[in-house]
């Protein structure tokens, strides 16, 4: 009679603990990282600046943009890192000799339409155009995009945040 207690007390114990550990790490893994529009643009993308540049995709904004002022206690940078810490960026370009940030790139779907994404697309606008790096948005295509004209584009904007010269 003991021994089926015990061996009960095991079974619950072990019931408990694997529901305890699914509650901590509820995670399953995602079977892709794009939408299949965000992995056509992609392919678009890779090849129109792929050989001279980094194409790098789904990119935390505070990992692209700072707040100025030194990281404190204070409320107010604090709110500032917070509005840009969960928000992503679809495509950031990169110099591929030395990792710097030229431009940053939004896919627009009909979500961007929606209210809450509008405000969210000004906010994103504003903080990169303050921050002085170049931000291009690009409606979805069924058809596939132009690879001369996206590399002429991303190519024209990053020429344009830069001081003096170009890309090479």
């Amino acid at each position: 009679m003991t021994e089926l207690w015990i061996a009960g007390g095991l079974l619950v114990a072990v019931v408990l603990g694997v529901a305890g550990w699914r509650m901590r790490y509820p995670y399953k893994a995602q079977k892709r990282l794009f939408t299949n529009a965000e992995w056509r643009f992609y392919q678009h993308l890779e090849r129109a600046i792929g050989g001279s540049h980094l194409v790098m995709a789904k990119v935390r904004i505070a990992d692209v943009l700072t707040v100025h002022g030194r990281r404190s206690q204070t409320r107010g940078w604090w709110r500032a890192f917070t509005r840009i810490s969960s928000k992503h960026i679809d495509f950031i370009i990169c110099d591929r000799d030395n990792g710097t940030i030229l431009c940053g790139i939004e896919l627009d779907d009909r979500s961007h339409f929606r209210g809450d994404r509008r405000r969210r697309d000004r906010f994103v606008n504003g903080a990169f155009e303050k921050a002085g790096l170049p931000l291009l948005r690009y409606p979805v295509q069924r058809r596939g995009y132009d690879i001369h004209g996206l590399r002429r584009s991303v190519l024209q904007a990053i020429a344009a945040a830069r001081p003096q010269g170009g890309i090479a």
